[in-house]
């Protein structure tokens, strides 16, 4: 595949939702790339919140943002129906069995940054952190560090089958905030889907 480096200019205050959105483009394109093809091109987000890629050349490109469509918590690719939950559940039952299993290989491929931000969301869930909670939190460099960080556990979910919710928002002064949202999808509120990704981690690290 021919790659082409892109340069486009984005407001100061655009930035995080700029990032987030091309993270969601990114990880819908590629879904259907053999795995081993999408680890040899994984790589660190840079310091500005891209995400560095090595190609087959050898070109490297820094993955810049996203287009101003929609907001990336809607944009999740759509997974087959699971039975529905009762909104007093407070964990996984059987009837999730599968969704649980495509939770626990998606937590399995993440690294250490992204466990600690999703483990960040679980406990925050259903409300959500502001940017600089995030960046305190993790003791990242910057807030335009947390789209790059988010980027790949979506594309990860995309290949693992698993419908991943979170969403990034503005408050009533403008500040960036992110956080689980409710999952419609497979009938979950934010704070049930918060006890899935929960068991998962339970699951993959005791």
């Amino acid at each position: 595949m021919v790659m082409h480096e892109v340069k486009v200019l984005v407001p100061e205050d655009r930035l995080a939702d700029f990032y987030t959105r091309f993270g969601t483009w990114l990880a819908e394109s590629e879904t259907a790339l053999p795995k081993a093809n999408d680890d040899a091109h994984e790589r660190p987000a840079t310091e500005d919140g891209g995400l560095a890629e090595t190609r087959p050349s050898g070109e490297r490109a820094v993955n810049r943002g996203k287009d101003e469509a929609q907001p990336a918590s809607d944009r999740t690719p759509p997974e087959p129906e699971s039975p529905r939950r009762s909104a007093a559940a407070a964990a996984p039952t059987s009837s999730d069995h599968d969704l649980l299993d495509c939770a626990v290989e998606w937590w399995r491929s993440l690294k250490r940054n992204e466990r600690d931000i999703f483990t960040l969301f679980m406990d925050a869930a259903p409300n959500t952190l502001g940017a600089p909670e995030i960046v305190a939190a993790l003791g990242l460099k910057s807030e335009r560090v947390i789209p790059g960080v988010l980027a790949w556990p979506r594309r990860k979910a995309a290949r693992a089958g698993f419908p991943l919710a979170w969403k990034f928002e503005h408050d009533a002064d403008g500040k960036a905030r992110y956080g689980l949202r409710n999952m419609p999808e497979v009938s979950m509120s934010a704070h049930e889907y918060a006890s899935l990704l929960r068991e998962a981690k339970r699951k993959v690290e005791g």
